[in-house]
């Protein structure tokens, strides 16, 4: 199977893209007038995800209280950008 494929595509072949995730552990970035739009994931690899995400908001919720803020003083969105930012960096 493909790891890219349009919608199109992904649409006509959604019971092997799905079986492909779930049994293989496989990957298929989903595009969108050839650019990537979204991607089907195995559920453990979703799972592990919102794991870090987790951790992360932990962290820095952890962060605040220790400089003395609180972690109310923060919204998930902030929460949120701040993750991005650091894992795009590489330093989360």
């Amino acid at each position: 199977m493909d790891d890219q494929l349009s919608i199109r595509e992904a649409r006509a072949q959604l019971p092997a893209v799905v079986t492909s995730a779930a049994r293989d552990g496989h990957i298929t970035v989903i595009t969108r007038a050839g650019e990537p739009a979204a991607a089907l994931i195995p559920m453990f690899m979703l799972a592990k995800l919102e794991e870090w995400e987790d951790e992360q908001l932990g962290r820095i919720a952890d962060e605040a209280v220790a400089e003395g803020g609180e972690p109310a003083n923060l919204t998930i969105g902030q929460m949120m950008d701040e993750i991005l930012t650091a894992g795009s960096q590489g330093t989360a």
